[in-house]
């Protein structure tokens, strides 16, 4: 009975999700500032420029669909910076484009990666006496600096990426980060006055809203990612299919999930939990949901195995795979944890998952769930239900 309903559900979601893929909303014309380097032209429109300083990079690759949607909304050109790597022992900002490609967010909106703007136009149109610093005034620890620069965390990815300084700050106080915001914006800070906004912040809201899940359909992995994660399958698995895992178990999570014990906080969505609940669910999201435990993990692990009848297993995870519990309790399985450098590698290799269990709070999660959705692959979540994952996007 229970292989039949597996069935019945994995079927019915790709046949749904064949028959709701949203709506291309696309593009107003794409101008030739984003172009190549060679063929830059100023954006009278002006341009937006942030720091992606909120969180690891599930979070950073959670606001930046946001951050797409509100240019567009601005009609600016989006300004494509470094994203912020936390490593071991320092920050690192790794390139635009050794992520992501380029090209394809030019379907949906104007881009330029960081580089090319500040080699092109970093002195002849936007000078040091041009930089203006945006943001809330209340969040500026330091009054005599400009708010984007006054604290080192801030000032670390503005001098990476050549604006060691700005001459003055805006306020922002009573403006929101959301496209829906737009038209206050353009009146506030029109493109003539101010063609460059500056923020030390991602202009959108976390969770990333429904309404731009779609956006996901232009982000496309750079060619390095492709290649070494098609590597990595075909040296693991082969052609063969295989079920692979997110989990979340580190300290820092669990403190985070900790919050769902108190009920004082009342909380009916943590972090990234509508990629599963909905942004209004109706069953408010669990400790259970946030972070299962060793034993209901491999329990639905070993469970989706034996109905897929897989033989391979990819855990990717920052903390504890759990492998020797999982050899002990799965015979016959190829398991593989993509201990692998680069993160987004595990994330390309769970897109490509056959079926996917994420963690339904991991903002790494959803990035998973919004590219497989893409592509019409089912996603399920430890600690909920597979009829209760919220479909409706």
């Amino acid at each position: 009975m229970q292989q039949a309903l597996s069935s019945i559900f994995l079927a019915f979601m790709s046949w749904y999700r064949l028959c709701t893929t949203e709506a291309d909303t696309e593009t107003r014309p794409v101008s030739t500032s984003a172009g190549t380097s060679d063929s830059l032209v100023w954006d009278q429109n002006g341009y937006i420029f942030y720091c992606p300083c909120h969180g690891r990079f599930g979070n950073q690759a959670d606001q930046f669909l946001g951050t797409l949607a509100f240019a567009k909304a601005l009609n600016r050109t989006l300004i494509l910076p470094p994203w912020r790597s936390y490593g071991a022992e320092q920050r690192q900002m790794v390139p635009f484009n050794s992520i992501f490609q380029v090209e394809p967010l030019r379907r949906f909106h104007r881009v330029v990666l960081a580089s090319e703007f500040m080699d092109n136009f970093g002195e002849s149109h936007w000078s040091q006496d041009k930089r203006v610093a945006f943001c809330h005034f209340q969040h500026a620890e330091n009054k005599e600096k400009p708010c984007t620069t006054n604290v080192q965390f801030f000032a670390e990815f503005w001098d990476a990426v050549g604006v060691p300084e700005f001459t003055a700050s805006e306020n922002i106080q009573g403006l929101y980060f959301d496209d829906t915001e737009a038209e206050n914006w353009i009146s506030r800070f029109p493109a003539e006055t101010y063609p460059v906004i500056a923020l030390r912040g991602p202009p959108a809201p976390f969770p990333v809203p429904l309404r731009h899940w779609h956006i996901q359909k232009y982000v496309a992995w750079s060619e390095e990612i492709q290649q070494r994660g098609d590597a990595f399958i075909t040296e693991k698995f082969g052609t063969e299919p295989f079920l692979g895992v997110h989990l979340r178990n580190g300290e820092d999570w669990v403190r985070a999930c900790d919050l769902l014990n108190e009920d004082r906080h009342g909380l009916k969505n943590l972090m990234a939990s509508t990629q599963c609940l909905g942004e209004n669910p109706s069953n408010a999201v669990t400790r259970a949901i946030c972070l299962p435990t060793e034993e209901d993990v491999i329990r639905r692990v070993a469970s989706e195995l034996e109905v897929l009848g897989f033989k391979h297993l990819f855990i990717a995870t920052d903390h504890d795979p759990y492998l020797k519990r999982f050899k002990k309790a799965i015979k016959n399985v190829n398991i593989i944890h993509g201990s692998l450098d680069v993160p987004q590698i595990d994330m390309y290799i769970l897109g490509r998952s056959g079926v996917f269990i994420g963690n339904c709070v991991s903002s790494f999660s959803s990035f998973v769930r919004r590219e497989r959705d893409v592509s019409h692959r089912p996603t399920l979540y430890f600690g909920i239900s597979k009829e209760y994952v919220h479909e409706e996007l």
